[in-house]
C-alpha cells in the first residue's frame, strides 16, 4: 500500500489543476477511506501495466488528461468499483484530495521543524553561498553543481508551497486538533523528491 500512496502522492506533484469538484473535508475516515482506495489501485495497477505505462508519457500537466484516460482504461471500471464504500465518488476527486493529503504531511512536518530553517531559508542561504563562491573563482563544476541542488530546492519549495496553499483553516485547525494522530500517519507517508 505505501508504495502505491507514494505513487499517487508523486504523481499528483507532477500534475496541475483538476476539474472543480467537490471539496471533501478533511478527517481520519476520509484519510483511512483514502488508504484502503490507494491499497486497491495498487493492486489493480500489478494487474493492469498498461496504466503506469500510459502515465509516464502523458503530460502531467493536464490532471484532467490522466483522470479520463484512467476512467476510460481497461481498468476504469475496477478504479470506480475501487470507490465504492469509500468517501470518494470519482477518480479525479481522489487526486485531488491526495495533493491535499500530501499539503497535510507538509504542514505537519513544519510545525515539528524544531531546527528554525526552512526549506525556502535553505534556497536563500544556497543562492548567498552561488553568489560569494561566483565572486571568489570557484570552479564552474562547483557553482554548476551547487546550482543543480538550488534548482532541486527550488522546484521542491514551490512544490510544498502549492500544496500547502490546498489546505482551507478549516483543514489547518483539524491538523492541529488532531497533530498527534496526523504525526503518526505522516511518518508512513513517503514523497519523492
Amino acid at each position: 500500500m505505501q508504495k502505491f500512496i507514494t505513487f499517487i502522492l508523486f504523481f499528483v506533484c507532477c500534475v496541475s489543476n483538476i476539474s472543480a469538484e467537490e471539496q471533501i473535508n478533511l478527517s481520519k475516515q476520509v484519510i483511512q477511506s483514502f488508504e484502503i482506495v490507494s491499497a486497491k489501485w495498487g493492486q489493480l495497477a500489478q494487474t493492469h501495466v498498461g496504466i503506469g505505462q500510459h502515465l509516464q508519457g502523458l503530460n502531467l500537466k493536464y490532471s484532467e488528461q490522466a483522470s479520463d484516460y484512467l476512467e476510460a482504461s481497461d481498468a476504469g471500471k475496477a478504479l470506480q468499483n475501487s470507490l465504492l464504500d469509500s468517501s470518494f465518488t470519482s477518480v479525479s476527486q481522489v487526486f485531488k484530495f491526495s495533493k491535499r493529503y500530501l499539503g497535510v504531511k507538509y504542514y505537519v512536518e513544519m510545525k515539528e521543524s524544531q531546527s528554525g530553517v526552512n526549506l525556502v531559508d535553505m534556497v536563500a542561504i544556497l543562492q548567498t553561498n552561488i553568489d560569494r563562491l561566483e565572486k571568489e573563482g570557484a570552479s564552474k563544476e562547483t557553482i554548476n553543481r551547487m546550482q543543480a541542488q538550488l534548482a532541486h530546492h527550488k522546484k521542491r519549495a514551490d512544490t510544498i508551497e502549492y500544496m500547502l496553499g490546498l489546505l482551507s483553516d478549516e483543514d489547518k485547525a483539524y491538523v492541529d486538533d488532531n497533530l498527534e494522530w496526523f504525526k503518526h500517519k505522516i511518518q508512513q507517508v513517503k514523497t519523492v523528491d
